[in-house]
């Protein structure tokens, strides 16, 4: 392929259109690596934007790939860019859903952590390829809606999203790595460690034997996961080492927010006590979070910190990592991972005696882990409890005041509307709500209102505290 494109660049000569065909088919096929194809890319657009009205389906493309090459090397999304390529594109001639800038559009914004704006492109996607008859296209669109709904805590959801690709790739005979690899990630979390190491093993197996590098690598990052979930940090670590060198050498991608790894990668690192590695994935989420400010690197950036520093027995250094690591979750919309750092952090503070303080940061994980299913996680939040002694509460330990706001707040009554019933400031309502969802794990006042719900006579409180 490098051949045939050096050569149509050699005989294209000085004819700009010609030239500009070449170097966007040369980012299109990606035959040299990212740093290449986005040279390509960049000097189509420029050749084309000297050009009286150039092809706009050829400017939407090199726009797209522009696009796509800089996201995988790390240098941020450029949502502009692709913008222009979906505007470009809705006029030009109709391509298969997977190759049109909506669906790279959709696929950046997962990566960037915007995933309302991303699950909106996803879907709007997916129902073009329904009406359209385009039957390549629902694995690739159901595979990223799968594992954005993964990464959001939406198990269930996920897991129908799978399932469905799943048996789309089985009816039409096609490779769907990215839709098995969040299937067997979802199962995962789950706990449904044996089905998920089982159904991820024969995935790798198949695409090792296509010679598909990027898919083993994405099939390697959900064996880790399943292995680090599983307790096995040995097979963990080398899962990961292996779907990372593929990554980075042989895909070119540059950017940890895509395959996700890092964070469970220096956890297994440092339990077999590779430091050198998890010190350089770390120094990798460092990099990331200083080029682009994503909240997912600077969290995991932050998480991994904290692990290196209780590694070393720097139990105070730890506390700071964790507690800046959750202050960056706050713009991270990923319950799962933010309740693994909270523990974490819960941890730590127990070690260095703060019972009472880790007492809390763990029970409102193991909220979270509870609301979302995620047992094994629950049980490993369950057994630092259990080492710190003292009765848990499956309303994560809420004051009579706490719990009566709540249920006041769940019915859909107003901070204001509480102050007047209770007698007490707004703000000390806000306050008391604050604690409340640190307490269960919640982020807004519908999943306070679902918890509500789901208790005892609508909330009433387990007796006096």
């Amino acid at each position: 392929m490098v051949a045939w494109c050096e050569q149509a660049l050699a005989e294209s000569g000085d004819d700009p259109l010609l030239l500009a065909r070449c170097h966007a088919t040369y980012a299109e096929t990606s035959p040299s690596g990212a740093q290449a194809d986005l040279m390509h890319a960049q000097t189509a657009v420029d050749l084309l934007q000297r050009i009286d009205s150039p092809p706009t389906d050829l400017l939407s493309n090199a726009l797209t790939n522009l696009a796509l090459h800089g996201c995988r090397l790390g240098r941020g999304l450029a949502v502009t860019t692709l913008e222009r390529a979906v505007a470009l594109q809705a006029g030009a001639t109709v391509l298969p859903v997977t190759d049109r800038p909506g669906m790279a559009l959709g696929v950046c914004l997962k990566i960037v952590d915007r995933f309302e704006d991303s699950r909106s492109w996803l879907h709007t996607m997916r129902t073009c390829a329904l009406e359209e008859g385009d039957d390549s296209s629902p694995p690739i669109t159901l595979g990223h809606l799968a594992m954005l709904e993964c990464w959001a805590g939406q198990y269930a959801l996920a897991l129908t999203y799978a399932i469905e690709g799943r048996e789309h790739t089985a009816r039409i005979g096609c490779r769907a790595p990215m839709l098995a690899s969040a299937h067997v990630l979802v199962l995962a979390h789950l706990g449904r460690l044996a089905e998920a190491r089982d159904l991820g093993e024969r995935d790798l197996a198949t695409d090792e034997a296509l010679g598909q590098h990027p898919a083993v690598a994405v099939h390697l990052r959900s064996l880790g996961i399943t292995e680090t979930f599983a307790g096995n940090p040995k097979a963990a670590a080398a899962h990961f080492l292996r779907a990372d060198t593929i990554a980075r050498d042989e895909v070119g991608i540059g950017e940890p927010a895509i395959m996700r790894l890092h964070p469970d990668a220096v956890a297994a690192l440092i339990a077999v006590g590779d430091f050198p590695n998890a010190k350089r994935m770390t120094a990798e989420l460092d990099a990331s979070s200083a080029s682009n400010q994503l909240p997912w690197a600077s969290a995991m950036a932050g998480r991994c910190h904290g692990l290196l520093y209780a590694a070393a027995g720097e139990t105070s250094s730890a506390i700071d990592a964790f507690e800046r690591a959750l202050i960056d979750h706050e713009r991270l919309p990923m319950p799962f991972e933010e309740a693994r750092t909270r523990q974490l952090f819960g941890s730590a503070l127990r070690k260095a005696g703060r019972r009472s303080d880790a007492k809390r940061e763990l029970s409102a994980a193991l909220a979270v882990f509870n609301r979302l299913d995620t047992p094994v996680q629950a049980e490993l939040a369950l057994t630092e409890l259990a080492s710190i002694g003292g009765k848990t509460s499956a309303a994560g330990e809420l004051t009579a005041m706490e719990h009566r706001i709540a249920t006041l707040v769940g019915a859909g009554q107003t901070s204001r509307e509480v102050a007047g019933a209770m007698f007490i400031s707004v703000r000390t309502v806000d306050s008391h709500l604050g604690r409340v969802y640190r307490k269960l794990g919640l982020r807004s006042r519908t999943e306070l209102a679902l918890w509500v719900s789901t208790q005892p006579e609508h909330g009433e409180p387990p007796g006096p505290q």
